[in-house]
This record gives structure tokens, C-alpha cells and sequence, in this order.
């Protein structure tokens, strides 16, 4: 969406001014198989821990067999300015952060897990606390407390074999569920709602893989966006919502620095967060 939580209010403001919808392409909340997740997993009782779990693979074997039209390089002046542009941006988001904290922010933070922050905020509303963050070249962890439940999301680089992988996971004792997402550049492919369970204290366990639907979650998100502007709908990924992820994506880098835990690591966001029709 944007840099900074202060670039997301000012989109939000002009959005407002011009009363236009403003929403935020997340395509995982339109997957069947995500409402699928949503549903099954608030049922849960004790729910003890949440993982979610990102192995990156590289994205040429998954679009080599489409037709892609691809532009020439950028004049070396503009692909300059665009470079100054990011960084001046990345500095008013995080200020004198180290180069390994500002490559994460911009390329796996505001890349990828913004995503998976998006829906793990969800299925399980605002983290009480972001208790640990850790960046490295190859990978980043992140683990959140939502009440008795830990959550800890992995994401790690693993360029060299196209077996992509996406996983939220969560256990209770008497139950798991979750949910299995393929690469997003495989059209059609379902997402898997997997359910585990058994007879307590028993051999006798069971393990059930659905397929909720082949719709496509990109084209869900486009027949949503249609219903927003032509019905006046609030977009269920509305921008006022999409700045708690980023006030997450700034918080893991500052909990990484510090190496001190941080209360309600979205509340920046929450705080004076306007809508886009205010």
C-alpha cells in the first residue's frame, strides 16, 4: 500500500477528499478457503499456538509457461530517481535504521508479509504484543502473543528449488487446522483447509484435506472492488484497515533493534486512524 503509516493516513485523506474507494489488494481474504479458516478456527478451544510459515522460492518456474510481456530497462536517470525516492521514504519510516533493517522493510516486510499479516489479523484481530523480532540476510521471525496463544511467523529465502510454501497453522489440544497456500502465479490452484483431530487418549486419529473452491482469489478480489465502487461497500481490505499491517511492518523492525518487546505493536495505526469516507 505504502511506506509508512503517516503515507497511509495522507492516501486516506485524499481518498476521503475526493470521495472515491480506496482498498487494498489482499487477495488472500477473498479465498473460499480462507473463510473456510476463519470460520473453523474461532470454533477452537484452548487455542495454544498459531504458526505461520512462508518458504520463499524463486518465481521464474511458476510464470516461465505464460505468455509475459516484459518492458525494456528503465533509462538509468529514472530508475535513479526511483531508487532516491524509496530510500528518502524508507528514512521517514524508519529513520537511521541499519541497511539489513531497511532491505527487510522494503523487500520482505512491505513485499510479502504485509500479506500474511493482513490475515493473520483476520482470523485473530490486533496481536497484544509483538514479544520478539528477528531479521537476518536468509530470513525473518516474528512472534506475537494473542492472549494465552503464541504466534510465531517464520519467513525464510530459499531461492534455489520451486517448491513455494504458505502455511497458517493452529493447534488446540483437541483440534488443528490449516491452511495450505500455493504460489499465487499457479491460476486456479486451490488453497487447502486441512483438519486434524482425534479420540482423546486413543490411537484413533484423522486428518481431512478440503477443497473449498477453484475461484480464483484475484478475481474474488476484483468482483469485491466492483461492489465497493458500484454499491458503495466498504471494502473489506480497506486502507483504514491495511495501516495496522503497516504499523506491524514498522514495529518488527524496531522490536529487532531494540530487543525489547513492544505492547499492542498496531496501535500507532489504531490510534488516529481516519476512513476513507470521513
Amino acid at each position: 500500500m505504502c511506506f509508512s503509516v503517516a503515507e497511509g493516513r495522507a492516501m486516506i485523506e485524499a481518498a476521503g477528499a475526493a470521495s472515491t474507494v480506496l482498498m487494498v489488494g489482499y487477495n488472500k481474504r477473498y479465498d473460499p478457503a480462507y473463510a473456510r479458516l476463519v470460520e473453523e478456527a474461532r470454533t477452537l478451544a484452548d487455542l495454544r499456538l498459531v504458526r505461520i510459515t512462508t518458504l520463499e522460492s524463486p518465481i521464474d518456474p511458476y510464470v516461465q509457461h505464460y505468455n509475459l510481456r516484459r518492458g525494456g530497462p528503465l533509462p538509468k536517470s529514472v530508475a535513479q530517481t526511483l531508487r532516491d525516492d524509496d530510500d528518502a521514504r524508507i528514512t521517514a519510516a524508519l529513520g537511521d535504521a541499519d541497511p539489513l533493517s531497511r532491505w527487510a522493510y522494503r523487500s520482505v516486510l512491505l513485499d510479502s508479509l504485509v500479506h500474511e499479516f493482513n490475515a493473520m489479523r483476520g482470523v485473530m484481530g490486533e496481536p497484544d504484543a509483538l514479544e520478539f523480532a528477528d531479521i537476518r540476510e536468509t530470513g525473518l521471525t516474528a512472534i506475537f502473543k494473542y492472549g494465552a496463544a503464541q504466534c510465531i511467523l517464520a519467513w525464510v529465502d530459499l531461492p534455489d528449488i520451486a517448491r513455494y510454501s504458505m502455511e497458517f497453522a493452529f493447534y488446540s489440544p483437541e483440534r488443528r487446522v490449516t491452511l495450505a497456500f500455493p504460489s499465487p502465479f499457479l491460476r486456479s490452484m486451490p488453497t487447502l483447509f486441512i483438519s486434524e483431530d482425534g479420540r482423546k487418549m486413543s490411537p484413533r486419529a484423522s486428518r481431512t484435506e478440503e477443497v473449498a473452491s477453484y475461484q480464483e482469489s484475484f478475481k474474488e478480489e476484483l468482483v469485491h472492488f466492483h461492489d465497493c465502487v458500484t454499491n458503495g461497500r466498504q471494502p473489506t481490505t480497506s486502507a483504514a484497515d491495511a495501516i495496522h499491517d503497516i504499523a506491524l511492518c514498522e514495529a518488527v523492525v524496531a522490536v529487532h533493534r531494540g530487543r525489547h518487546p513492544r505492547e499492542h505493536p498496531s496501535q500507532p495505526a489504531m490510534a488516529t486512524a481516519p476512513t476513507e469516507r470521513s
